[in-house]
C-alpha cells in the first residue's frame, strides 16, 4: 500500500518526550537532541483543528493534517484527565510537545475539512507532486533485491547500481537502474528482507557465496512495545461509551451504520470522523512516591542483571534503569478507550460479548515505554520455502515483565480506584472474558502470568 503503516494504522499522532530524544543523541546520533528533531516534527505536520490550548502552534507548518478531538472538559476525556490530576500529574498535555509524565490529548491524523485520514501518500505526494516529470511510482510491486557491481579485482566495496523487482498482477520480472543511489526504506521487517536478500548481513548466516557486505547487525535488535488491555464494566449513569455502535457494527445493523456514514459524509462528524481514542497518559515506575516503594525498586533494579555484554545493549539498559528511577519522566504508556478491548491468547483483537446483553464498558490499554527485549527478523529457508521470520523475544530481558506488570497492576489498583474515575466503575462487576477477576491484581504473580 502506498503509504505503508501511516495507511494501515491507528490514527494517532504522538511523539516522544524530550529526554527520550535527548537520550537517542547520547546513546551516539549527534544532531538527534530535542531542538533539532522538535524543529523536523514541526515542519511535518499541521494542526487542522485544535483546543484552546493549542491555538497558539495551529500556523501551517507541514503536509500532515492533525486534528484534535472537539474538547477535553466533558465526557470521558475530562474524567480520565480529572483522574490523572487526582494523582499529582497533569491532566492534560499536548503529545507534541516536550511534556512528559501526565495525562495526554492525542490528536488524530485527520483533515477535518474534507473528512479523511491524512498520511504519507496524499500528505507528501497530492497530485502536483505525482505529476513531476522526475517522478515514478511504482505500485503493485515487490523489490527482490538490490543490484551491485564489483571491483573487477575483488578490491574494495560493491555498489548499488539498481533494484530487481516484480510485478505482482503480470509475474514480469524487472530492473530499475540507479543514477545516483539507492535508497531502501522497507520498514521494520521489509528492510532486513530486502537487505539479506540482497547479500547484506552477518556473513555467517548468509554463506560465503551469498554475502555481498558483511554487516552482523543486519536483522538483530528488534524492539517492540508490548501492550496488554483491562476492561471495565460502568455503571448504568456513566458517560456514554462506544459499546452501542460497535456491536451494531459487528451484527452489520444497516440503520445505525447507515445513519452514522451519512452523518460522516455529509457533515464530516460523528463516530466515523475519529479514532475515539483520544486520551492517554505517561506515567512513572509505580511506586517511586513512597520510601518502601522506591526501596522496593532499586532492589529490583539491583537485583536484575542484564543478559547483555554489548556495548550499545549496556548503555540503553543504562539510560532505561535512569528512567525507572525517575519520578518525572514515563516507563509506561496508557491509552484510554470508551469502549470493550481485548486480546485473545495469540495477540489478535477479541470480539466483545455478543450475547444479548447491552453492557458497557471502558477499556485500558498498558504499553512498556521502554522495552529492553531484543528479537530479531531474517530470511530462512531457501528457493520456494524462503520466508521472514520474526521473533520479537517479548519479556526475554527480566525487567520488561517486572516493570510491565506493576504498570498493568497500576490500572486497577491505581487508576481504577482514584476519583472521578472510580464512580462510574463497576469495580466488582464484569471484566474481559477471560481476563482475571476484581481483586486478583492485588498479586504481582497473577499479574505477571
Amino acid at each position: 500500500m502506498l503509504g505503508g503503516s501511516s495507511g494501515l494504522n491507528g490514527l494517532s499522532f504522538t511523539a516522544s518526550a524530550q529526554v527520550v530524544v535527548d537520550g537517542w543523541a547520547a546513546l551516539g546520533n549527534p544532531g538527534w537532541e530535542w531542538p533539532s528533531f522538535s524543529k523536523s516534527l514541526a515542519e511535518a505536520y499541521t494542526i487542522a483543528k485544535a483546543p484552546p490550548s493549542c491555538a497558539a502552534r495551529s500556523s501551517s507548518q507541514g503536509p500532515l493534517k492533525v486534528a484534535y478531538a472537539d474538547d477535553y472538559v466533558s465526557g470521558w476525556p475530562k474524567v480520565w484527565a480529572d483522574t490523572i490530576e487526582s494523582l499529582g500529574f497533569p491532566g492534560v498535555q499536548d503529545t507534541l510537545t516536550s511534556e512528559a509524565a501526565g495525562g495526554l490529548m492525542v490528536p488524530d491524523t485527520v483533515d477535518p475539512a474534507i473528512g479523511i485520514r491524512s498520511y504519507a501518500a496524499n500528505a507528501y505526494l497530492p497530485p502536483e507532486i505525482r505529476e513531476r516529470a522526475n517522478l515514478t511510482v511504482l505500485t503493485s510491486v515487490e523489490v527482490k533485491k538490490v543490484l551491485f557491481r564489483k571491483p573487477g579485482n575483488g578490491d574494495g566495496d560493491a555498489v548499488a547500481t539498481g533494484v530487481k523487482y516484480t510485478e505482482t498482477t503480470t509475474g514480469a520480472i524487472k530492473t530499475a537502474t540507479a543514477r545516483r543511489q539507492v535508497v531502501v526504506s522497507a520498514g521494520t521487517f521489509g528492510s532486513p528482507k530486502i537487505l539479506e536478500l540482497s547479500g547484506i548481513g552477518d556473513a555467517r548466516r548468509l554463506g560465503p557465496d551469498n554475502i555481498v557486505a558483511n554487516v552482523p547487525g543486519v536483522g538483530e535488535n528488534l524492539q517492540n512495545h508490548p501492550m496488554t488491555t483491562l476492561s471495565f464494566e460502568v455503571v448504568d449513569a456513566a458517560p456514554p461509551t462506544k459499546d452501542t455502535f460497535l456491536r451494531a457494527a459487528l451484527r452489520q445493523d444497516q440503520e445505525v451504520l447507515g445513519s452514522a456514514m451519512r452523518e460522516y459524509i455529509e457533515h464530516h462528524t460523528g463516530v466515523f470522523a475519529s479514532s475515539g481514542v483520544t486520551s492517554a497518559a505517561q506515567l512513572p515506575l509505580p511506586g517511586l512516591k513512597t520510601p518502601a516503594g522506591k526501596k522496593d525498586i532499586e532492589s529490583l533494579l539491583s537485583n536484575t542483571g542484564s543478559p547483555s555484554s554489548e556495548p550499545f545493549a549496556v548503555a540503553h539498559e543504562k539510560f532505561v534503569r535512569s528512567i525507572l528511577l525517575s519520578p518525572s519522566e514515563a516507563s509506561g504508556y496508557y491509552i484510554f478507550g470508551p469502549a470493550y478491548a481485548a486480546f485473545n491468547p495469540d495477540g489478535t483483537s477479541a470480539l466483545p460479548p455478543l450475547d444479548g446483553s447491552e453492557d458497557n464498558y471502558i477499556t485500558i490499554i498498558c504499553m512498556l515505554a521502554h522495552p529492553l527485549s531484543r528479537g530479531s527478523v531474517h530470511v530462512v529457508g531457501a528457493g520456494a520455502d524462503q520466508r521472514l521470520a520474526i521473533d520479537p523475544r517479548y519479556f526475554s530481558h527480566p525487567l520488561d515483565l517486572e516493570v510491565m506488570a506493576r504498570h498493568v497492576q497500576f490500572i486497577e489498583q491505581g487508576l481504577a480506584i482514584t476519583e472521578p474515575l472510580a464512580r462510574w466503575l463497576n469495580f466488582n462487576g464484569k471484566r474481559a472474558i477471560g481476563a482475571p477477576s476484581a481483586g486478583d491484581f492485588t498479586d504481582l504473580e497473577v499479574v505477571k502470568e
